[in-house]
């Protein structure tokens, strides 16, 4: 089971054109905008998908 998830994410992974899954690390610009600290942000649509839209 776990072999075969290893497989498929790894699969999945050769699918996106910068070359991975994301990681939490990835996206902490999300968590930034979200937060107190932004002061000014409306409208922000933030696709996270590895260069996928742009390919």
């Amino acid at each position: 089971m776990v072999q075969q998830a290893s497989n498929l994410s790894m699969a999945l992974g050769a699918t996106i054109p910068l070359g991975g899954l994301t990681e939490g690390s990835d996206v902490a610009v999300a968590v930034h905008l979200t937060s107190d600290e932004t002061s000014f942000a409306a409208g922000v649509v933030l696709p996270v998908d590895g260069s996928r839209m742009v390919a």
